[in-house]
């Protein structure tokens, strides 16, 4: 087996030698950013080698097991013999190690290949479109927002200057922008999500809570001492004993809260003023409006140690993130130029339908858990009768797996979603900026010219609408405050579409093993995608038989003089001998594609099983044509 090895490296890697040279040669390179071309070409190179490597290690093995088998290797050559069961185990455990290579080759190294050489290619239109996107945004003063496509252009092509131009330009009028605080605050709706600080500060009995409330006061804390009071208000119902006291105890801290301030018109009266003016935007529900208070005097020196300060900022803050996010949590979104875009449909228990359309994604891990940010999200609702309803449209939006626990049965009902499914994909479509107060991005909303309807009705609940552009002969656009929309789908699934969106040769194999039962559900074609699952599954099998056959063709053609180890002229035969392997290697790949086809048709999921038995029975009948070769 050493012989069988060393000729194949040898000749496998003299290959690889002249596709990349070749490459450099040959390649003619498309549009690229400056600077890529001599790593295209490379990349190509390897592109060809990976894709004739099969040809090349069946050629190599053929040769290679005609050198092992000379007449000195062994005296025992007649058919079913113990000498040639000895030669099969060789030739099946170095068929097994090149089948390996090959599979790795098909599922692996292949498509990465392919996805650096696509990333290369695209680039360009890439970088156009970011900076297109950039100046675009920056024009209609979304400075946050334009600077991630800024940030993308500059990862794109560093040494870009028009890229570094619009990145710098659009750096500095954000900071003008957060200096100036030239923007009008947009109130909006809070969403009811499970928020731990606000969780842990519920968890107390009313009675604990009227009690730190008055030791609070005490302490002259009345921002503690009303905060923990209002709770214990919250608490009560409406026949509640303790009812009385709590509401006394909020009312003496708001009083001693809304007293004149003992101060002069100095910077500590005007710390006071601003803190209790970020407390009563909190408790009046504008947690925007009070995250940035806080946050603002946070920064100074004298609020990095007021306990009221680092509380309320902490609180107001998880009150924001239950309902938005922040715009630099996309600061790697560069990263989305090796992702594609991602589309597919879902059908809602009341027989209409949302068909999604998202143009790039970016996975990340946060807090322990896998968040996903979404780049042009586009949801599209058509009714029962297949009729478009209305459409919207949000630059950023952020999804995260929410347990289904925290649904009751009717909500999931509702939804068309299931118990079983634990986690399901709950899409943030709001997003503001962390330190500037104003800058907000929420879905646009377009509907159809039948008319607008005064409310809309979503998985969110109930949403209030401002008409922006209506005529009765065109779309209607809206801006809209939604904040959320939750997908009727296992997160896990969200995940594996992505995949599915680029093609079923690009899932990886368990992924879309996974995904196929739910495949038409979500818009895509079932067959197609069970042909691709088997025929990547048969692959190793096929070349396996392949192996084997080229095994027996190498016995044919062995060494007969015990003086040769091998023939010069086979030097200039090997070139041509692997074309006509290649060529033949392609048709029979063809042909059991077709035939795998053939096997989904006849027996649809359990295709699979009945070609894994055709295989066996050809991998038995090619073995039995080795073992009994003629001496």
């Amino acid at each position: 087996m050493k012989k069988i090895i060393i000729i194949v490296s040898v000749y496998t890697i003299l290959v690889l030698a002249i596709c990349l040279g070749l490459s450099m040669f040959v390649v003619n390179c498309p549009i690229l950013i400056e600077g890529d071309e001599r790593t295209y070409k490379a990349l190509v190179g390897l592109k060809w080698f990976m894709h004739i490597l099969p040809a090349i290690l069946l050629s190599g093995f053929a040769v290679s097991c005609a050198v092992q088998w000379q007449q000195k290797s062994s005296n025992i050559r007649d058919r079913f013999t113990a000498g040639m069961f000895e030669r099969y185990r060789i030739i099946f455990v170095s068929s097994i190690i090149m089948v390996l290579i090959l599979a790795l080759n098909q599922e692996v190294f292949y498509a990465k290949i392919n996805t650096k050489i696509s990333s290369k290619e695209k680039a360009p239109y890439e970088l156009s479109q970011a900076i297109d996107s950039a100046n675009k945004l920056a024009e209609d003063k979304y400075y946050a927002l334009a600077l991630q496509y800024a940030k993308k252009a500059v990862e794109i092509a560093p040494k870009d200057p028009k890229a570094n131009a619009v990145f710098k330009v659009i750096n500095d009028c954000l900071d003008l922008a957060r200096d100036n605080e030239m923007y009008a605050r947009k109130q909006s709706v809070a969403e009811k999500i499970e928020r731990p600080l606000h969780k842990a500060d519920s968890s107390y009995t009313i009675l604990e809570l009227i009690e730190k409330s008055k030791k609070c006061a005490e302490e002259k804390s009345w921002f503690e001492s009303h905060y923990w009071a209002q709770l214990a208000v919250e608490a009560c119902s409406g026949t509640n004993t303790s009812l009385d006291e709590a509401v006394r105890c909020a009312n003496h801290a708001w009083n001693q809260l809304n007293e004149p301030i003992p101060y002069d018109m100095s910077d500590a009266r005007k710390y006071y003023e601003k803190k209790r003016e970020g407390y009563k935007a909190y408790q009046c529900g504008d947690c925007l409006k009070s995250y940035y208070i806080f946050n603002e005097l946070n920064a100074t020196e004298k609020g990095m140690s007021d306990p009221d300060v680092i509380r309320f900022l902490a609180l107001a803050k998880e009150d924001v993130e239950s309902q938005y996010f922040f715009f630099d949590e996309t600061e790697h979104m560069a990263e989305l130029s090796n992702s594609h875009k991602i589309y597919f449909s879902l059908s809602n228990p009341d027989g209409t339908k949302d068909v999604f359309y998202i143009n790039s994604a970016m996975d990340i891990k946060k807090e322990g858990g896998l968040v996903r940010y979404l780049e042009g999200f586009n949801c599209i609702h058509y009714s029962a009768a297949g009729k478009f309803e209305y459409s919207f449209t949000v630059p950023y939006a952020k999804a995260v797996a929410q347990p289904v626990a925290d649904f009751s049965d009717d909500s999931l009902k509702l939804l068309g979603a299931e118990r079983s499914w634990r986690y399901i994909p709950m899409i943030t479509l709001r997003s503001v900026d962390r330190d500037t107060e104003g800058l907000v991005s929420k879905p646009v909303y377009s509907f159809a010219p039948s008319g607008l309807p005064q409310v809309i009705l979503d998985k969110t609940g109930l949403v209030n609408m401002n008409r922006k552009v209506y005529s009765e002969n065109s779309v209607a656009q809206v801006e809209m405050s939604t904040s959320f929309m939750i997908l009727p789908m296992p997160y896990t699934d969200f995940h594996r579409i992505n995949a599915a969106s680029s093609g079923a040769d690009k899932m990886p194999l368990w992924d879309l093993n996974k995904f196929l039962p739910n495949a038409a559900k979500y818009g895509f074609s079932k067959e197609i995608y069970t042909q691709n699952l088997l025929q990547r599954i048969s692959y190793p099998f096929i070349m396996l038989i392949l192996f084997v056959f080229a095994a027996s063709m190498g016995w044919n053609y062995r060494i007969e003089n015990p003086k040769t180890s091998f023939r010069f002229s086979w030097i200039f035969m090997i070139p041509f001998f692997g074309m006509v392997v290649y060529f033949a290697c392609d048709c029979i790949l063809y042909t059991f594609g077709l035939m795998n086809y053939v096997i989904v048709g006849l027996f649809g999921l359990g295709a699979i099983a009945m070609a894994l038995i055709f295989y066996a029975i050809l991998f038995a009948i090619v073995s039995v044509i080795f073992l009994s070769r003629k001496s």
